[in-house]
């Protein structure tokens, strides 16, 4: 057996310049010998797939939403509340559909805020009405933004 440190692959001669890395840490990197660790696998510059399948799942209690799932669907009684993580640690993107025929209420964590699709002010809060759907970024600090909110 054989025990690396990182493996790197190269298409170029120079000493600073990586095009795969397979890190220390399990993760991949391409274009890049920084590994954020904050994912699996983390690309530099474009990327292009004939798929891609992102995780999802279901849920009808109040919960804190984690990074693990990209689709998060609400099926559940009135009166529940699904809490956004901090912002500051990651830049995901949540998607939240409310496949209920009540309201979801959608908060954040102290110290984070949620910025609206309708002003710039922040709040700690909002409502997402029975059957539609908002998106939502980390943006790096402390802040969801909303990037729309299904009419």
């Amino acid at each position: 057996w054989l025990e690396f440190r990182r493996v790197l692959f190269r298409s170029s001669s120079k000493e600073n310049t990586s095009d795969f890395v397979l890190q220390t840490s399990g993760n991949i990197t391409i274009g890049t010998t920084t590994d954020s660790g904050q994912a699996k696998l983390q690309v530099s510059g474009i990327t292009q797939t004939t798929g891609l399948s992102l995780s999802g799942t279901t849920v009808s209690t109040s919960q804190t939403i984690t990074s693990s799932y990209f689709m998060w669907v609400f099926n559940g009684a009135s009166g529940q509340t699904l809490t956004l993580y901090s912002p500051t640690t990651h830049n995901n993107i949540h998607f939240i559909k409310n496949s209920s025929a009540n309201n979801l209420t959608i908060g954040v964590v102290s110290g984070s805020y949620i910025e609206t699709t309708t002003s710039t002010t922040t709040v700690t809060s909002m409502t997402i009405p029975a059957y539609k759907t908002a998106m939502f970024i980390s943006n790096g600090g402390y802040v969801w933004e909303v990037m729309f909110l299904q009419p």
